[in-house]
């Protein structure tokens, strides 16, 4: 199992410029979908990526101004017409910290190499 999910890996890093853009998922390909996370690329994404017409922003803090925004450690605002935000939400942790007791939380997220966590 665990070199299925690294061919496969390494197949959609070959076939994506996911990380030459710092968008490489964390999580490996069969932990994603036993979380149920879906991934769907829009039309042209990277080529949009490539041309600056869609612009990726990491940042742990933000402010809205009159026509964009401003991000932690950026020294100019961020004009925009259109910002999204994609949080990159742990359920799967905001479950476990619920208990103080490790047994509990191995519970309620399997391990690492579980298939399909109990929650």
């Amino acid at each position: 199992r665990w070199g299925l999910n690294k061919l496969v890996e390494l197949c959609l890093q070959w076939q994506f410029p996911l990380k030459k853009f710092g968008i490489l998922p964390e999580e490996g390909v069969f932990q994603q979908i036993a979380s149920c996370h879906v991934a769907a690329l829009p039309e042209n994404l990277f080529t949009c990526l490539e041309e600056g017409s869609i612009v990726i922003k990491k940042s742990e803090s933000w402010a809205f101004y009159d026509s964009g925004l401003m991000l932690e450690n950026e020294n100019e605002p961020v004009e925009a017409d259109i910002v999204i935000f994609a949080t990159g939400c742990r359920a799967t942790q905001k479950l476990k910290n619920i208990f103080k007791s490790s047994i509990y939380q191995q519970f309620l997220s399997g391990s690492e190499s579980s298939i399909i966590p109990l929650y």
